[in-house]
């Protein structure tokens, strides 16, 4: 879920690109949004600005970026977690 000016907006993350590596047991993830100024720009392939961050006991980090210029920097709590996001692949976000 995405709070953006008070609203909220479901979005799901979804349609790995090619070199991309998945898979998950149970997710959940918090985090912020940095330069989103329509929420028409949110949706988008985002790939990786940095290295995944490791913080220990099954938390991690990830910054992503969109085409359209949007971050994600998020906080993962998960079990069976593997995520790799290739300089060239990345994770598609859409608007439910």
């Amino acid at each position: 879920m995405l709070t953006f000016h008070g609203k909220e907006y479901p979005f799901k993350i979804g349609g790995i690109t090619a070199g991309a590596n998945v898979g998950v047991s149970k997710m959940s993830a918090t985090g912020e949004v940095y330069d989103l100024k329509d929420i028409s720009k949110f949706p988008g392939i985002y790939t990786k600005l940095d290295v995944g961050i490791a913080l220990g006991g099954g938390v991690g980090g990830l910054r992503l970026k969109n085409e359209n210029g949007v971050i994600m920097r998020l906080e993962s709590r998960t079990q069976g977690l593997q995520l790799n996001v290739g300089s060239s692949s990345g994770i598609t976000i859409t608007m439910e």
